[in-house]
This record gives C-alpha cells, sequence and structure tokens, in this order.
C-alpha cells in the first residue's frame, strides 16, 4: 500500500516523550494551522493503528529508547503507516552531541521554535511526496 499526503488536511501526531511537552507541542502546533494530537508512549503497541490517518509522525523529545524501537517498529510493518514521514526531537547535550537516533527519517533540534518546527515538517511533507 502507498502511503497517500491528503494536502487540504495536515495532520500531525506526536508521539511520546513528556506529556506536558507533548500537551503544548499540540496546542502550538494548533496555533500555526496544524491538526495536531498528542498519543502518550502507553499506546506504543496500538499507535499503528491510531495513526493511519496521520501526515507526518513527531516523535517527541526524550521518548524512551524501547518504547522507540517498539513504536517505530509498528509503524514500519503497517500498511497504513509504512510511508509515512517521521520527524524527531532530538535534545543535544552541552558538548553539542545528540541523544537522538540517527534512523529517524529527519531529525530536529530541540528545543526549537515553533516557525523551525513548522519549515521541518512542511520540507518532511514536500520531500516525502516530491519523489
Amino acid at each position: 500500500m502507498v502511503y497517500r499526503y491528503n494536502s487540504a488536511r495536515i495532520d500531525v501526531a506526536i508521539f511520546g516523550g513528556d506529556a506536558v511537552v507533548g500537551q503544548a507541542l499540540k496546542l502550538r502546533l494548533r496555533d500555526v494551522g496544524y491538526r495536531a494530537r498528542f498519543l502518550d508512549e502507553s499506546l506504543a503497541d496500538e499507535a499503528a493503528e491510531l495513526l493511519g490517518d496521520a501526515n507526518l509522525i513527531l516523535l517527541g523529545p526524550r521518548l524512551s529508547a524501547k518504547r522507540r524501537e517498539v513504536f517505530l517498529s509498528s509503524l514500519r510493518s503497517a500498511p497504513a503507516t509504512a510511508g509515512a514521514p517521521i520527524l524527531e526531537l532530538v535534545v543535544s547535550s552541552p558538548d553539542g552531541a545528540r541523544e537522538g537516533r540517527e534512523e529517524a527519517v529527519g531529525l530536529v533540534p530541540w528545543p526549537c521554535r515553533i516557525e523551525e518546527l513548522r519549515r521541518k515538517i512542511k520540507a518532511s511533507l514536500n520531500g516525502a511526496y516530491s519523489r
């Protein structure tokens, strides 16, 4: 099954990480025109079912490595989400080394301004569907 992008409606699903940050991201993304929702890490096993209509998936900062692995495996094995673009918010340590994992579709330094995140989302959507 081919993942299809509906440009008339952009839904961003925020998965895991700190719940307060996730809820704040949801509200900020809504402020800049996206329909956004937050899913707690406890839903990792059912995530592919819950995210089938999302245009882009955003992995929250400080998502646990175990939940991240289960979540990405679930997404990649489900036809509805296998081709969905994924961005990961990564926290930099004081020495500049990223704590995020490099296999995510796109990395976004965290914290960042909402306009920067919006540009990354737009670029990811355009890149994923311009091929």
